[in-house]
């Protein structure tokens, strides 16, 4: 099997991170528009876009709308015809912000292009069409 390359994961992190700032502009300026928001308010519905994202949509939709863009998906590695469920792409999203670039890394030593955090969650990237959509078994 042919595994997408580190740099298509790398792309669609940059695709995602981009429509990230973008909702969080435009939600501060909606935020402004209401006034008399406190402070934490604020840092606490930015904070919950900034980390609920990727393991929300990994788990309802196989991937980010940069791996989408990019025509890849996250799956189970043991069985890759199954999404992650939340709870484990809520780990893998945790241990990829915490190792970084190190995670990444280790990718360019794997044939199957896996990081850590993949290695961890028993997830893996594949290209979309390869893998039927079907919902996380339960865990």
């Amino acid at each position: 099997m042919e595994y997408p390359k580190t740099s298509f994961r790398i792309k669609a992190a940059i695709v995602d991170a981009i429509l990230i700032l973008a909702v969080m502009i435009i939600t501060a300026f909606a935020i402004d528009s209401i006034g008399g928001v406190p402070d934490w308010v604020r840092i606490m519905i930015m904070a919950l876009l900034f980390i609920a994202y990727e393991p929300m949509m990994v788990a309802t939709n196989g991937g980010t709308i940069g791996h989408r863009i990019l025509g890849v998906e996250v799956r189970k590695s043991s069985d890759s015809t199954q999404r992650l469920s939340l709870p484990i792409a809520i780990v893998r999203s945790i241990l990829k912000f915490v190792l970084g670039i190190f995670s990444v890394l280790v990718s360019y030593t794997r044939e199957d292009n896996r990081c850590i955090h993949d290695l961890i969650c028993d997830s893996i990237v594949v290209y979309r069409k390869s893998a039927r959509i079907t919902s996380p078994s339960p865990s």
